[in-house]
C-alpha cells in the first residue's frame, strides 16, 4: 500500500492486485477442456509411435540381410514359404508363422528377424541375396495386422527407403 500526498486530502492507493475468482475459474475451465480433448487421444498416439518403431526395426533388419550374406559368405533367399528350410543359408517366411521370419545362418543367434506378434511378411517372388552382398530385387508386403504396406527392393542393394 502506498500513500500519495495531495494538497487537498490524503489518498491511499491500493497497488496490490490479485486474480478474481472468475479469472481463476476461467483458466481452470480452459485447462480442463484442453486436457479433456488431449488425454483420450494419448493411447492412440502411443500405439502409433510403438507401431512405427516396430516397423522401423523390421525394415532395418531386412536392410541388413545383404550385409549378413556378405559377412557370412553365403547366399540367402527371402521367400514366402517353408520350402527349402533345410538348405543352409535360406531365409524364409512361413505364411502360417506370423511371429518370426527365420534365417538359417552359420550363427544361431542370427536365426530370427524381429517380426512382432501378429505381423507377417509376404514375398510374392523369392528374393536372392548373393554372398557378394548384392540381391536380385523384388517386392514384399509387410502386414501389421491392420495395414498392408508394399515395399520394392531394387537390385543390386535391395534397401527399403522410407
Amino acid at each position: 500500500m502506498s500513500v500519495s500526498l495531495n494538497p487537498n486530502h490524503l489518498e491511499f492507493e491500493d497497488h496490490e492486485r490479485g486474480l478474481t475468482l472468475l479469472e481463476v475459474l476461467t483458466v481452470l475451465f480452459i485447462i480442463g477442456v484442453v486436457t479433456g480433448l488431449a488425454v483420450p487421444n494419448f493411447p492412440v498416439l502411443l500405439d502409433r509411435v510403438i507401431n512405427a518403431n516396430q516397423r522401423d526395426t523390421v525394415i532395418q533388419a531386412i536392410n541388413a540381410i545383404p550385409f549378413s550374406a556378405l559377412e557370412g559368405g553365403q547366399d540367402y533367399i527371402l521367400r514366402d514359404d517353408a520350402e527349402g528350410q533345410d538348405d543352409p543359408g535360406v531365409l524364409f517366411a512361413t505364411a502360417g508363422q506370423d511371429a518370426s521370419l527365420l534365417l538359417r545362418a552359420l550363427d544361431p543367434k542370427d536365426a530370427q528377424l524381429p517380426i512382432p506378434q501378429g505381423w507377417k511378411i509376404v514375398v510374392p517372388q523369392p528374393i536372392i541375396y548373393k554372398a557378394s552382398g548384392y540381391c536380385s530385387g523384388g517386392t514384399l508386403e509387410l502386414h501389421t495386422g491392420t495395414t498392408v504396406t508394399p515395399y520394392v527392393l531394387t537390385a543390386p542393394l535391395c534397401q527399403i527407403h522410407q
